[in-house]
C-alpha cells in the first residue's frame, strides 16, 4: 500500500516469546529511489530484548523516506547470531523475505512498499483473486477517500464493470477493493470506472483526484498457496451385477467454481482392468453427481480407481479408491463424507450411513430384509471397540470423546442375515490439537475515563483441548503475561495495579496525566507445549466528566463470532453526570439497528450515583456474513446537549459459514407422490469443514406453511425424494438445501418446482415411498437415500393429506378471524396469524393481536345445544358444521401420526438446530387436532406432551427456539397437563428473553403467564402483570434486592403464572386464581443481601373485606342513678350499671363477623397450606411478601425462617436447579368474630380539678433509622447525625401531642446507639437507635395506662412525624454531600419510665362499670396490672385495633392499689433501673455504643429518675 508522511508515522517490531537469553536487533531503512535508481540506507535502529522486556516496540520512520518517491524496503540482523526467525508482516499478513546471511541472521524484506511524496492521480494496479478463489482484489496506487461508503457491502454498479454480473463490493483496505464475482474467469478483464472513485487528501489544502478509467486482466492467486483435497468415496464392497458408484463431492478446492478438469484412471487390481472400462473412463465427463461405472464393465476381483481434479486456477490433487466386486449377495452401504479426515478433540464426530438390501434375482430393494450391523472403532490398528450399537447406520460421538494424536478407523460393518454376505465401510479420523484461545472478556476498543479503574479479565480464555464448559483460565493450565504500550513515547502511562501481571486478569487505572493517550494491553497466553494465543485491547484515556460505558457480549458461545440462526445480545452499563440519552451505534449503516433490535434501542438515563444497564438483541440473519461489525453507544447529555460518540466499542465476527454452491432440482415438473426428484449439491466451500446437508420443502403459494423435512442432515450431497400435494390444482414447491459447516453456520438455497395433485383420499401406505423397480443400475440412488427417507416422506404426505380434508369445503372468511385458511375439521379455519392468538377453543374463533388477547379470559368457549346435535367436541362456528364422526376419524389418523413422528425422533439424530425448528413445525401442525377439536385422547395428549417436551430440550441445547414456537409447544403440553409444574418449558421461556427487554408471555386454555429477565436493585424492581379480557390486572408480581443504586444489582429471570380459577373450584375459601411465581438465578440474591417479592392478587369472586357498619347502643347515665338498664344487641346483651357521680353515656358496640384473607399456598390443586406474609388486602386485591434466595431456605441464622408444617418441612418453596419457585400462590379467607366492647364518654368539662386524679409520667420511646450511609456513621459524620436528633426530634414531639390536651408535655432527647455491626466500607448500610424522654402532666384520666395508650397511638398514627423527621434527615449533609436520602425512620418501642399521682381525690373514678374491662365481648377474670398494661408494644396495639374498634377511654379501672403491690413493684423497678442509670446517665451523647440487634427486645422500666427529674 502506498504511504507518505500523513499515512504512518511508526512501525513496529516484537517478540512474542520471551528469549532464553538477550537479543538484539539492528533494523535499516533501505530506499531504492524511483528517480536515480539507486538504494541507500537512510535510517537505522537498534531493539534490544531480554526476558523481562520483550514485545512490542514503536519505532519511527525517517523523514527522508516521504520526501521523493519510491520503495522502502526494512533489513533486521540479529547481534550476536541466534536461533531467531525473521519475519515481516503487514495488516497482519506474512510478506515475503530473504535470509542474505544465515551465521548473522541478516533478513530483507523482499516485498516492497510504494512511497507517494505528491498527490497525483490514482490508478489500478492490479486485479488478482485472493486465495478463498471467489473474490478478486482490486489494487489501487494509493489510498482512496472511502469515507462516503457508510456500508460494509456495497452494489458494485458504475464502480467496476465486468462481462458479466458482480454480486458486491466492499473495502479491504483503503486501497484495496475487494470484488466478489462468479463469472469472470481468468485473463478476462476488469475494467474501474472513471470518475468515480477519488484519492484520499494528507493536506487542508488538497483537492480530490479522482481514479482514471482503466482496465486490467485478473490474475490468479498463487498456486502453492491455495489447497486442493481429493476425495473419492464409493462402496467398499459390491455384488456384481450392480453399478458402481464413485462420488467426488466432499472433495475440496473447488473454489465455488466447476472443476476445470476430471480424469479418472484405474490400477491393476488382482485382475487386469477392462478395456472396455478403461475406455468408458477416459470418455466420462463430469455433471457433478457421483460418478457411475455400468454394471457391464466390472467383474469379481479388486478395483483401484485414481480420480485427478484441477480447478480453474490450474492447481490440482489426486485421490483414490479402492473396491471389491463379489459374486454373492451383500449389503450395500456408504458412508456419507471423505473417507480420511483431522478432526480436533474438541469436535464431535458425525458418520451418517445408507444401505440397501438388493434381491439377487429380481434387483429390487428388499424392504422386510433387515441387516445386522454395529460400528467397529480401531485405535492405531488395534480394535478397541468391537460392536459399536449406535443410531443404526448412524454414529454420533461427542466432543472430547477421542483422545489427541491418534489415527482412529470407524467401520460400519453389515451382515445379510440370509446369505450372511458381509460388508463393511471404513473412514479414518485424524484427531489432532487444537488452538489456544485467548479472550478479554467485554470491549476491544476501551474509553477509560481519567481516575477510573477498570479490571481487563482474561479468564474465558481457553484451550481448545479442553472442555471449556468445564475448565478455562488458569484451571485449564494456562500461563498469563501482560504487556502495555503507548503511543507516541515510551512505556505505559496507564497504572498497572495488579499486584502481578502473570494473573488471568489486570487492573489498570487512568492516571490524569495520561488524559487524551492511547495504549494497547497485549495478554498473551501460553501452556506447558509452548503454544501461544494473543488478544489485546485498546485503551483511550478520556476526560473524567465524560460517559462511563462497559460493554459485554451475553452468552456468546463462540466467544465474539456468530452465526446465522444466533441473536447478538449485548449489555451495555453507563454511568454519566447528568441525564441524558444513550443509544446504540455500528460501523455499517446498512444496518438499521431500529428495526432489527428486540425492542427500544434509546434509553432514558438519570444521572447520579444510579448505573444504567441497556441491552441490544439482534437477529444475526439480517446481517451481512464474514464481516466484523463494531457497537458502541452515543450518548446525549440531557443538560448540555453534548454529543459523546467516541465511546467504548465491542467488535463481533458474523461466521462466513458454507459459500460458493449451487443447488439444482430436477425435474421441474413432476407428480404427487410418483415422480422422484433429484435434489442435488455442489461445490459448496467453507471454513471449518466438514459440511452437512439437509432437505426440506414447503409450498410458494402459503407464506405461513411448513417445511416438510426430505432427508436428515448428513454428508450426503444428493437426496432423490417424493413430494406431496393434495388440491383440485398443481402447486408451486420450494426446495431447499441448508448447509451447515463444522462451526454450526448455515447458508441455505432454494429452487421452485411444481407440483401435479394427488387425490385427497388416496389411501397411503409407507412403501409407496420407498425406491421401487430394479435399482442395480441407478444405484447412486441407493447410496444417496437415508434409511428413514420413505418413513419421512409418508409422514409428510398423510400430514398435507389430513390438512387438505380439513380446508377443501372451508367457506368461512378466515381473513376476518385472522386466520390461516386451513383448519381441523371442514368448514374450520387453520391457526392464528403470526403476531395473533385466540383465547377460546374452535377453529371458528376469532384471533386477537397478541397485546389484546394476553387480556382474553382462560377459560374455554363450549358449543351451544349440545353443538347442534353434533356432539360438544368444541366450538366451530355458530352452526358446527362438521360432525362427531369426521372430527374422531381426524383424531384417530392424527394418533397413528403422532406415534410415528415419536419413533422417528426418538431413533433418529434429530438434534441440528434446523431439525428443531422443522419438526417443531410439524408436531404444531398435527397438534392441532388437539387444541382445536376439543376432543379429549389422553394417548393423543401424552403423545404430543413428549414430543414437544423433547424439541424444547433439544431448542435449549442448540438455541434455536423462539418464542413464539415454544408458547404454540407449551400450549400442547397445557391441554394436556393442565396442572403441570414447573419445566422445562418455563426455563426455555426465561432463556428468550433478555434483560431490559419487554416481557414474554404465553397464552393457553389453562394458563396466562408471562416472563422477563432484568437486573433489580433495592429502588429498581423487575415487575410483571397478567390482565384479564377487560383489562383488569388478575395478579402483578414486584422482585427488588438488597443491591443499592450504585450496583446494577442482582440479574434474575422471573416468570408470573396465572391459572384457570376452574383448576380450583374443589378447593374451600379459594378467592383467587392460583398463582405461580419463579424466579431463575435466585442464588445471585444472596450476593447481594437478599431479595424479596411482592405478589398482589385480584379478589376474583366478589367477596367484601370491608369492615361491616356495627349496631351500637347507648345508655345514659345521671349522678347518683342506680337502677341498672340493659344495652340489648341482635345477638347479644349486657346489664349496665351507671356508677355514682357519673355523668356520661356508655357505648356499647354490637359483636359483628369480618371476612380476613390470608396469602396460602396450594398443594396440588385440592388443599391450602403454609403462608407468605400478608401486607396489605382490599376489595380488589391481596399483596403478600415472599422471601427469596437460599438463606430462606436454609434457615440461616440471622435470616428470617419459613414456616413449616408440622413434619418441620417447608411446603412453600423449593428449589429446583438455579430456579427459586413460590409454589401455587391462592388466597384463601377465613371469618373471624368480635364480641361486645364499650366506649364511656365523660360529659364533664375537660381539667376540672378534682374530678379526675392528675398523673406526672416519664415515657421513653426508641427509634430506629434504617438504611444510613456508611459516611454518616463514620467519626467525621456521627457529630452532625446527632446535633440533628437533638434539634429536630423535641419540637416535633411537641407538635404531634398538642391535639391530646394534655396539662404538660416537653421533650428531651436522651441518647442516640449503633444497631448491628459498623459498615466496612462505603457500599454499605447501618442502623442507628435514638432515644428520647417525655414528661406529661395530665388530668383528664382515671388511670395511668390509658394516658400511655393515648400517647403511643398519637406517635404511632403520626405521617406528621415521620414524614417531617425523614425529610429533616435528607437535608443532612455531611462535606457538602447530601448522603440521607435512604434513610427509614421506624417507631420501635415506647415504654413507660416512671409515673406518680398526684391528686388522688377523684369525683369520677371510682368502682362501678369502670372496674369491668371489656375485651372481644369477654370480662377477665382478674384485672390487668400498671406494670403488664405499660409493657404493651405498639405491635401488640395494632394487633388488638384488628380484633375490634376500641375507643381510648376504654377499659377505665380502678387506680387504687393495694399497698404492698406497689412496693414490691417499687423494689423490682428501683432495681432494673439502676443498672440503666448507670449507663445512662452520665455519658457522652456523642460516643457511638454499639448494640446487638436483640436489644430491641420488649424493654421494662429502664431507669430512676434523677432526683430533680422526679415529681
Amino acid at each position: 500500500m502506498p504511504m507518505n508522511a500523513k499515512v504512518m508515522k511508526t512501525f513496529t517490531i516484537g517478540m512474542k516469546f520471551a528469549p532464553s537469553a538477550t537479543v538484539v536487533v539492528a533494523i535499516e531503512v533501505v530506499k531504492h529511489s524511483k528517480k536515480s535508481g539507486m538504494e541507500q540506507v537512510i535510517g537505522a535502529h537498534s531493539v534490544t530484548f531480554t526476558s523481562k522486556a520483550y514485545g512490542a516496540q514503536f519505532l519511527s520512520w525517517p523523514i527522508s523516506a516521504f520526501t521523493t518517491e519510491g520503495e522502502i524496503f526494512l533489513r533486521a540482523t540479529t547481534e550476536p547470531s541466534s536461533d531467531v526467525t525473521i519475519q515481516f508482516e503487514r495488516f497482519g499478513v506474512l510478506l515475503g523475505s530473504v535470509v542474505e546471511d544465515s551465521i548473522t541472521q541478516r533478513t530483507l524484506c523482499t516485498e516492497s512498499v510504494a512511497v507517494v511524496a505528491t498527490e497525483h492521480a490514482p490508478y489500478p494496479v492490479k486485479a488478482s483473486y485472493l486465495e478463498n478463489g471467489r473474490t478478486i482484489a482490486v489494487t489501487f496506487s494509493q489510498e482512496l477517500d472511502t469515507s462516503s461508503f457508510q456500508q460494509s457491502v456495497f452494489s458494485c454498479d458504475g464502480i467496476v464493470i465486468v462481462n458479466g454480473g458482480i454480486s458486491s463490493c466492499s473495502w479491504l483496505a483503503d486501497n484495496v477493493l475487494a470484488v466478489e464475482s462468479s463469472v469472470l474467469a481468468l485473463d478476462e478483464q476488469i475494467t474501474v470506472a472513471g470518475s468515480v472513485l477519488k484519492g484520499k487528501c494528507f493536506t487542508e489544502t488538497c483537492s480530490p483526484v479522482y481514479v482514471n478509467s482503466a482496465s486490467l486482466s485478473v490474475m490468479g492467486p498463487s498456486v502453492r498457496k491455495m489447497t486442493t483435497s481429493v476425495s473419492a468415496i464409493g462402496p467398499s464392497v459390491v455384488m456384481q451385477g450392480t453399478d458402481v458408484l464413485i462420488d467426488i463431492s466432499p472433495s475440496t478446492g473447488s473454489f465455488g467454481w466447476n472443476w476445470k478438469s476430471v480424469d479418472i484412471g484405474i490400477h491393476e487390481g488382482v485382475s487386469a482392468p477392462n478395456a472396455d472400462l478403461v475406455t468408458y473412463l477416459k470418455g466420462f465427463i463430469y455433471d457433478n453427481v457421483p460418478i457411475s461405472i455400468p454394471n457391464k464393465f466390472v467383474v469379481p476381483g479388486s478395483y483401484v480407481f485414481e480420480v485427478r481434479l484441477c480447478n480453474v486456477f490450474s492447481a490440482c490433487s489426486s485421490g483414490y479408491y479402492k473396491l471389491y466386486v463379489v459374486d454373492y449377495n451383500v449389503p450395500h452401504m456408504m458412508v456419507g463424507g471423505s473417507a480420511t479426515r483431522r478432526v480436533k478433540a474438541c469436535a464431535a464426530v458425525r458418520l451418517y450411513g445408507a444401505y440397501g438390501m438388493i434381491d439377487a434375482s429380481s434387483g429390487e430393494l428388499n424392504a422386510a430384509a433387515s441387516p445386522d450391523m454395529y460400528w467397529m472403532m480401531k485405535r492405531n490398528g488395534v480394535i478397541v471397540a468391537g460392536s459399536y450399537h449406535q443410531g443404526g447406520s448412524n454414529l454420533v460421538l461427542l466432543p472430547y470423546s477421542l483422545p489427541m494424536d491418534q489415527l482412529f478407523q470407524f467401520s460400519l460393518v453389515m451382515q445379510d442375515s440370509v446369505t450372511k454376505g458381509l460388508t463393511l465401510y471404513s473412514q479414518q479420523i485424524t484427531v489432532v490439537r487444537g488452538n489456544l484461545v485467548a479472550a478479554i472478556t467485554g470491549s476491544d476498543n476501551i474509553k477509560l475515563n481519567a481516575r477510573r479503574v477498570i479490571t481487563l479479565d482474561g479468564s474465558r480464555s481457553y484451550d481448545e483441548n479442553q472442555d471449556r464448559s468445564l475448565m478455562s483460565g488458569l484451571a485449564a493450565g494456562l500461563f498469563y503475561t501482560w504487556q502495555c504500550s503507548t503511543f507516541n513515547t515510551t512505556g505505559c502511562v496507564l497504572q498497572i495495579l495488579s499486584s502481578d501481571v502473570y494473573g488471568d486478569n489486570l487492573v489498570i487505572r487512568a492516571p490524569l496525566k495520561a488524559l487524551n493517550s492511547v495504549s494497547v494491553i497485549t495478554m498473551t497466553i501460553t501452556d506447558q507445549l509452548q503454544r501461544l494465543a494473543q488478544a489485546s485491547v485498546t485503551v483511550t484515556v478520556i476526560d473524567q466528566t465524560a460517559p462511563s460505558v462497559n460493554i459485554t457480549a451475553v452468552n456468546a458461545k463462540n466467544l465474539k463470532s456468530y452465526n446465522s440462526h444466533e441473536f447478538i445480545t449485548l449489555e451495555a452499563k453507563v454511568g454519566a453526570h447528568n441525564p441524558g440519552i444513550v443509544r446504540w451505534t455500528v460501523n455499517d449503516s446498512s444496518v438499521n439497528l431500529m428495526t432489527l433490535a428486540s425492542g427500544s434501542i434509546a434509553s432514558s438515563y438519570v444521572g447520579g450515583n444510579t448505573m444504567l444497564l441497556t441491552t441490544l438483541h439482534i437477529p444475526v440473519k439480517s446481517l451481512n456474513p464474514g464481516r466484523f461489525l463494531s457497537f458502541s453507544l452515543v450518548y446525549v447529555d440531557g443538560a448540555t446537549q453534548t454529543t459523546w460518540d467516541q465511546q467504548t466499542a465491542i467488535s463481533v465476527y458474523i461466521n462466513r459459514g458454507p459459500q460458493g454452491g449451487s443447488f439444482d432440482v430436477s425435474p421441474s415438473v413432476g407428480q404427487s407422490i410418483v415422480d422422484v426428484f433429484h435434489f442435488k449439491t455442489h461445490q459448496w466451500e467453507t471454513d471449518e469443514l466438514p459440511l452437512y446437508f439437509s432437505y426440506h420443502y414447503t409450498s410458494v403459494d402459503d407464506e405461513s406453511a411448513l417445511w416438510y423435512p426430505l432427508q436428515m442432515e448428513s454428508e450426503f450431497t444428493q437426496a432423490f425424494v417424493r413430494l406431496s400435494h393434495f388440491g383440485d390444482s398443481a402447486a408451486v414447491y420450494k426446495g431447499r438445501v441448508a448447509v451447515v459447516d463444522g462451526v454450526s453456520a448455515m447458508a441455505e438455497v432454494t429452487q421452485n418446482v411444481s407440483v401435479q395433485p394427488s387425490n385427497v383420499n388416496l389411501a397411503l401406505d409407507v412403501s409407496m415411498f420407498r425406491l421401487s423397480g430394479d435399482v442395480r443400475s441407478k444405484m447412486h440412488v441407493v447410496y444417496s437415500t437415508m434409511p428413514n427417507n420413505a418413513n419421512l416422506h409418508y409422514s409428510n404426505a398423510r400430514l398435507q393429506q389430513l390438512n387438505a380434508q380439513s380446508c377443501r369445503t372451508s367457506a368461512i372468511d378466515c381473513d376476518a378471524l385472522y386466520r390461516h385458511s386451513c383448519g381441523i375439521a371442514t368448514g374450520t379455519c387453520g391457526e392464528c396469524l403470526d403476531g395473533y392468538t385466540a383465547y377460546a377453543a374452535g377453529n371458528t374463533a376469532e384471533c386477537f393481536a397478541v397485546s389484546i388477547a394476553l387480556n382474553a379470559a382462560v377459560d374455554i368457549k363450549k358449543c351451544a345445544n349440545d353443538c347442534s346435535g353434533n356432539g360438544n367436541f368444541g366450538y366451530a362456528g355458530d352452526a358446527c358444521q362438521f360432525s362427531t364422526a369426521s372430527v374422531q376419524e381426524q383424531m384417530a389418523s392424527r394418533v397413528e401420526l403422532a406415534a410415528v413422528y415419536n419413533q422417528m425422533l426418538v431413533s433418529s439424530v434429530y438434534d441440528d438446530a434446523l431439525s428443531v425448528d422443522v419438526w417443531s413445525g410439524l408436531v404444531l401442525s398435527l397438534g392441532e387436532g388437539l387444541m382445536r377439536s376439543g376432543v379429549n385422547n389422553a394417548t393423543f395428549s401424552a403423545q404430543l406432551a413428549t414430543l414437544s417436551n423433547y424439541l424444547v430440550l433439544k431448542g435449549k441445547s442448540v438455541g434455536v427456539l423462539d418464542t413464539q414456537k415454544v408458547s404454540a409447544l407449551a400450549s400442547l403440553v397445557d391441554a394436556s397437563q393442565p396442572r403441570r409444574s414447573f419445566s422445562s418449558l418455563d426455563i426455555a421461556f426465561l432463556e428468550t428473553t433478555v434483560a431490559g427487554q419487554h416481557a414474554v408471555h404465553h397464552l393457553s386454555e389453562s394458563k396466562i403467564a408471562a416472563y422477563a429477565t432484568g437486573y433489580v436493585t433495592a429502588a429498581i424492581p423487575l415487575a410483571l402483570t397478567v390482565a384479564s379480557t377487560s383489562g383488569v390486572v388478575v395478579t402483578e408480581v414486584s422482585i427488588v434486592s438488597a443491591a443499592s443504586n450504585k450496583t446494577t444489582g442482582a440479574l434474575v429471570g422471573l416468570s408470573l403464572q396465572a391459572f384457570a380459577d376452574r383448576l380450583v373450584s374443589n378447593v374451600a375459601n379459594v378467592t383467587s386464581v392460583p398463582v405461580r411465581v419463579v424466579v431463575k438465578d435466585a442464588e445471585k440474591c444472596d450476593r447481594v443481601g437478599g431479595c424479596s417479592l411482592t405478589v398482589s392478587i385480584r379478589n376474583m369472586h366478589a367477596v367484601s373485606y370491608a369492615t361491616p357498619v356495627v349496631d351500637s347502643v347507648t345508655v345514659a347515665c345521671d349522678r347518683g342513678m342506680a337502677t341498672p338498664s340493659v344495652a340489648v344487641c341482635p345477638t347479644a346483651s349486657k346489664q349496665v350499671v351507671c356508677p355514682p357521680n357519673f355523668i356520661g353515656n356508655v357505648t356499647f358496640n354490637c359483636p359483628y363477623s369480618q371476612w380476613i384473607p390470608s396469602c396460602n399456598i396450594l398443594h396440588d390443586f385440592v388443599g391450602t397450606g403454609a403462608m407468605c406474609d400478608l401486607v396489605s388486602f382490599d376489595d380488589l386485591s391481596t399483596h403478600c411478601e415472599c422471601p427469596v434466595g437460599s438463606s430462606f431456605v436454609s434457615g440461616t441464622s440471622g435470616q428470617r425462617r419459613l414456616r413449616v408444617d408440622e413434619a418441620g418441612t417447608s411446603s412453600l418453596l423449593e428449589m429446583e436447579g438455579s430456579s427459586f419457585i413460590h409454589q401455587d400462590l391462592v388466597v384463601s379467607v377465613s371469618e373471624q368474630h368480635f364480641g361486645m366492647v364499650y366506649a364511656a364518654n365523660n360529659s364533664v368539662q375537660h381539667h376540672v380539678k378534682g374530678l379526675f386524679p392528675e398523673f406526672d409520667l416519664v415515657i421513653k420511646t426508641i427509634v430506629l433509622i434504617d438504611s444510613i450511609p456508611y459516611k454518616m456513621l463514620s467519626t467525621e459524620g456521627w457529630p452532625t447525625l446527632n446535633a440533628t436528633m437533638v434539634a429536630v426530634l423535641p419540637e416535633l414531639l411537641k407538635h404531634v401531642m398538642e391535639p391530646l390536651n394534655f396539662t404538660t408535655f416537653a421533650a428531651k432527647f436522651d441518647a442516640m446507639s449503633l444497631v448491628g455491626d459498623i459498615p466496612t466500607n462505603g457500599d454499605q448500610f447501618g442502623s442507628v437507635s435514638v432515644s428520647f424522654d417525655s414528661f406529661i402532666r395530665a388530668d383528664d384520666y382515671c388511670s395511668v395506662d390509658e394516658v400511655f395508650i393515648l400517647f403511643e397511638n398519637a406517635l404511632n398514627g403520626s405521617v406528621y412525624l415521620t414524614g417531617t423527621l425523614s425529610l429533616a434527615l435528607q437535608a443532612v449533609a455531611v462535606d457538602d454531600v447530601f448522603v440521607m436520602g435512604n434513610a427509614t425512620v421506624a417507631w420501635e418501642h415506647s415504654r413507660l419510665y416512671s409515673f406518680a399521682k398526684v391528686n388522688t381525690k377523684s369525683m369520677f373514678c371510682i368502682t362501678g362499670i369502670d372496674d369491668v374491662h371489656l375485651v372481644n365481648g369477654t370480662v377477665p377474670s382478674t384485672q390487668a396490672s400498671i406494670a403488664s398494661s405499660s409493657s404493651q408494644s405498639m405491635g401488640d396495639m395494632k394487633a388488638t385495633a384488628v380484633n375490634g374498634p376500641q375507643s381510648a377511654q376504654q377499659g377505665r379501672r380502678q387506680w387504687t392499689r393495694s399497698y404492698v403491690f406497689y412496693m414490691v413493684l417499687g423494689v423490682i423497678a428501683f432495681v432494673i433501673a439502676s443498672v440503666w442509670y448507670a449507663i445512662y446517665s452520665n455519658r457522652d451523647r456523642a460516643v457511638k455504643v454499639n448494640l446487638p440487634v436483640s436489644a430491641f427486645a420488649p424493654l421494662a422500666i429502664k431507669k430512676q429518675l434523677p432526683p430533680e427529674q422526679r415529681p
